[in-house]
């Protein structure tokens, strides 16, 4: 989820990850790359899952406050790892 500033400022990108899986697992980042209309990477960023580590069933959040204003970076694509 994009949120973008009232006054048009960076905003921040959020969300949740959630554990499938019967086992805890730690250490999970997520990665967010934002690309121009044209499909280019113009920048990448990482941040880390919080709580570190999730139990089966738990949910965890993530956020990252925006490099670029909204309309320098349209698109953007989100991938979650365990390190």
């Amino acid at each position: 989820m994009f949120n973008e500033g009232v006054d048009g400022s960076k905003g921040a990108i959020t969300g949740e990850v959630r554990n499938t899986g019967d086992k805890s697992i730690s250490k999970i980042y997520v990665y967010v790359s934002f690309y121009d209309t044209e499909g280019n990477i113009i920048g990448y960023t990482a941040t880390r899952v919080e709580p570190e580590t999730l139990g089966p069933g738990e949910i965890g959040a993530f956020e990252f406050s925006e490099p670029l204003s909204p309309w320098q970076m349209p698109n953007y694509s989100i991938i979650v790892r365990r390190s």
